[in-house]
């Protein structure tokens, strides 16, 4: 049993959206007007894009009336003092339709150097232009109110000096915090709803949507601000045991059941995923399946967290690299919670991460797309002999996205409704009787425990008696209720009340 401790005083995390949503442009009426006198004389423009097909021309990004940066026939391309496409990608290489892309382009005064970007590499480069005379005008998405850009774009930012290729591959797989050095004005533009762009910076430069903004859900994947340095050249600190919350009926197992099903489909295997769960080992010995789906297997083995997309066997057979992402030095012990999870955003070193915790703990294993025909099992996997899970599993949830280490952070301590956006699985197993695991989503994909099921009363890591605000953004289902009303109320405050006009109507 875990030790009971006094209960401390919770950090708060930054309530981020369930699921990431994107401005799309439509090429014809949308676009945003920022504020005068961003632009500086050295700066740097960046921005994620995707552009809707046919591609068109010239879909401005970032532009005002003197200068430009726009894409010309799927090519990057920018320039100022009215020449518009001094600079264009060398590549020759058009951007193709519905893909995202990062782009940026930088100007030095001192050096008169203006360098062109797409995806962190250098594409393009002109000596010895005229320095930049600030217009004070910028307009994300058109040029003079025309010229629109048209597809999805993200991540928007204007600094005031001119970025070096490091710290442009450096930041651009990655949100900011608002407060990097330089940075003049960060529109995210994942407002969901509402007519304002906002400035993520303290200088509060938020910008004008113009037109019908249509939000659409986002499938570019971006790494949280602050991401976690990379636990490949470290040894991680054991992880500590969760904090105690309340008393609540928990489901043991015994390591003797060769997995609970749970219907299957639960993982996408071209797409991202996330799966978490609390659990308490009884055990630090063996296998541990905390979750699998065909092939895939999220478990613990010798106090440390791991997922495996590929059979061992199948991939010495094919002499490829190990399928297997794991901690390190976790130090995860029997007789304590924790709260695990691994999210997937795709097959590249890094896009795979686990968590212990909300502590980002893994070896930046490639993890290719995982093989999931086949059904899904809570606690073990039937064809893999004494894989059993010994001890508690509490709150397993399945999302249809990779979520951010501050979501995992800011929700862990909380039961879910079921009806959170992205999230297709969410069994509680603390049903407290019988033998039917419940699936609170609307999928219902319910379990059966085959022989006697074993419920005990014990102390768990999850709130149950909520204050009255956490009971207000917690009802409905929608965990980023807080976020989006404190945003609503900055657009309020920013938008003037419409005049009182008194007159006479005569009969």
């Amino acid at each position: 049993m875990a030790k009971s401790s006094k209960k401390k005083e919770e950090q708060k995390a930054p309530l981020e959206p369930a699921i990431e949503y994107v401005l799309t442009f439509d090429g014809q009426s949308n676009f945003i007007t920022c504020p005068e006198g961003l632009v500086s004389a050295s700066y740097t423009k960046e921005a994620w894009v995707s552009l809707s097909e046919p591609i068109s021309t010239p879909n401005n990004i970032l532009s005002g009336h003197q200068h430009a940066f726009q894409i010309e026939g799927g090519l990057p391309a920018s320039g100022h003092n009215s020449q518009w496409g001094v600079l264009k990608d060398s590549s020759r290489t058009p951007a193709p339709a519905n893909t995202w892309l990062h782009v940026a382009v930088t100007y030095d005064s001192q050096t008169k150097v203006m360098c062109l970007y797409r995806d962190g590499r250098l594409v393009g480069q002109a000596d010895n232009l005229l320095p930049f005379n600030p217009d004070r005008t910028l307009e994300i998405g058109s040029h003079h109110s025309g010229n629109f850009f048209r597809g999805q774009m993200a991540e928007a930012r204007i600094w005031n000096k001119a970025l070096s290729q490091t710290e442009i591959q450096s930041n651009f797989s990655h949100r900011l915090v608002g407060n990097e050095p330089g940075l003049v004005a960060y529109w995210s533009l994942n407002e969901e709803s509402g007519s304002t762009a906002h400035d993520k910076t303290s200088n509060a430069h938020h910008g004008i949507i113009h037109g019908n903004p249509v939000w659409a859900v986002s499938t570019l994947t971006l790494a949280p601000s602050s991401p976690a340095e990379p636990a490949a050249s470290t040894v991680e600190p054991p992880s500590q045991p969760a904090m105690i919350q309340s008393r609540q009926s928990v489901l043991v197992l015994d390591g003797n059941l060769s997995g609970i099903a749970v219907g299957g489909g639960a993982l996408r295997p071209q797409a991202g995923f996330t799966i978490e769960a609390w659990i308490y080992p009884a055990t630090d010995a063996g296998k541990q399946v905390i979750l699998a789906e065909g092939e895939t297997l999220f478990y613990l083995e010798g106090g440390e967290l791991k997922l495996q997309a590929t059979p061992v066997a199948a991939t010495i057979a094919l002499n490829a690299p190990s399928s297997i992402i794991t901690s390190t030095g976790a130090g995860i012990t029997a007789g304590n919670w924790y709260h695990v999870a691994v999210t997937r955003a795709g097959s590249r070193p890094g896009a795979t991460k686990l968590f212990i915790n909300g502590i980002q703990n893994d070896n930046q294993a490639a993890i290719p797309p995982v093989l999931s025909l086949g059904n899904t099992y809570l606690g073990g996997q039937p064809d893999l002999p004494n894989s059993g899970f010994q001890g508690k599993l509490l709150e397993v949830r399945v999302w249809r996205f990779a979520r951010s280490q501050s979501e995992i952070q800011a929700n862990m301590t909380y039961f879910f409704t079921g009806r959170e956006l992205g999230l297709i699985r969410c069994w509680k197993m603390n049903e407290g009787f019988g033998t039917t695991i419940g699936d609170r989503t609307t999928y219902r994909a319910t379990g059966t425990i085959v022989g006697d099921a074993t419920w005990e009363e014990s102390e768990i890591p999850i709130k149950i008696n909520l204050n009255a605000q956490e009971r207000l953004t917690r009802s409905t289902g929608l965990e980023d209720y807080g976020y989006w009303f404190k945003e609503m109320a900055k657009q309020q405050k920013t938008e003037a009340d419409p005049p009182f006009r008194r007159g006479r109507i005569w009969a």
